[in-house]
């Protein structure tokens, strides 16, 4: 008899433990909805990958552990398939994956920047601009100094921002047309609370006023109207109002230029010190900015016809120097922006 009631006790709470355990898996799919990163799934060898801006997360079901960017091993309580093939996460699992997550998680009611394409100017066959003098044994090339400070800027922004999706138009000695270098910002896929920032690195040069130094940006003029909405855009907007928000975009987008370009050129003055000039903040219509639908602007880093300063440009520290003032300049746009929902004034908290 008591057996019988042991036994009858023993079921009735493996029941209910069973019952509890299947209430607290969660199907990876519903868990994924809430954190902007890629999932790929292997039915055949039933290995899972997450994959974020620098980060990835490979299991395998039916094990109680996973491995971090493919070497860290990590206890998570298990992962398993119901008789459906689904993929379910154990609380455990859960947690885990949730504290690596954490930066990636959405949040549709605020603004973020997503991407930062850096340009290096010119490239392959196109020198740019070049010292009219040598410079440690060889004239200087506005594409080389570009692209040395544009490679310790992606670092930078990478280890700083491991969730955004930081891009080069080029990271070797190549050639890139004008209008591929915006399509690369252009063509960026981003969700509506999602925002892009496009930066151009370009050398200096005036032949005819050698004495001519120091950094200065560029942006468009606000005169100049460029296409800002896309065909996807205008699908939700009535015709008669199309002109009306094509306006307002690109108000907003002229704006948050501005707002970039200080505080880069302040960047630069912390960075560089009172000593080199700073040229303050020019507009022109530039092709490789005035084709970009999102706040976009042209750096140029110095004059490569000024004796001292090509030499400065030669200097690999002074050109750490330089990246590190964009660098900051771009921090604190992107925390304000953030920090602000898109500069609308309303802080987020």
């Amino acid at each position: 008899m008591e057996k019988r009631i042991f036994a009858l006790i023993l079921a009735i709470f493996t029941i209910f433990s069973l019952q509890a355990n299947a209430e607290s898996l969660l199907k990876i799919e519903d868990f994924l909805k809430s954190y902007d990163v890629e999932f790929f799934w292997d039915d055949f060898r039933q290995v899972g990958l997450i994959r974020t801006g620098s980060q990835t997360i490979t299991f395998k079901a039916g094990f109680d552990y996973f491995l971090l960017n493919y070497s860290q091993k990590r206890f998570c309580g298990g992962i398993t398939l119901d008789g459906d093939g689904r993929i379910l996460l154990s609380q455990e699992a859960q947690g885990s994956f949730s504290e690596i997550l954490q930066p990636y998680k959405i949040n549709p009611n605020v603004m973020k920047i997503a991407a930062i394409v850096i340009d290096p100017g010119h490239g392959g066959f196109d020198s740019g601009a070049v010292s009219p003098f040598d410079v440690g044994g060889s004239r200087l090339m506005e594409k080389d100094v570009v692209l040395a400070i544009s490679l310790l800027l992606d670092k930078k922004l990478k280890e700083k921002y491991p969730e955004k999706r930081i891009e080069m138009t080029r990271s070797t000695d190549i050639f890139i047309e004008l209008e591929k270098r915006t399509e690369i910002a252009n063509n960026i896929k981003i969700k509506k609370n999602e925002a892009i920032i496009f930066i151009s690195i370009h050398a200096n040069a005036s032949p005819f006023r050698p004495n001519a130094e120091g950094f200065e940006v560029w942006c468009n003029p606000e005169d100049k109207t460029k296409k800002m909405m896309t065909e996807d855009m205008k699908k939700d907007i009535p015709k008669q109002a199309l002109s009306i928000f094509e306006m307002l975009l690109q108000e907003e987008i002229n704006t948050e230029t501005k707002i970039l370009a200080s505080n880069i050129l302040k960047g630069l003055e912390d960075a560089l010190g009172a000593n080199i000039p700073n040229r303050g903040l020019k507009e022109n219509d530039w092709a490789v900015v005035m084709n970009a639908r999102m706040p976009a602007v042209l750096v140029e880093v110095g004059f490569l016809t000024h004796k001292k300063e090509a030499e400065r440009l030669k200097n690999n520290q002074y050109l750490e120097k330089l990246a590190d003032g964009i660098f900051k300049g771009l921090v604190t746009f992107v925390d304000t922006f953030e920090s602000t929902n898109g500069f609308t004034g309303g802080q987020v908290e």
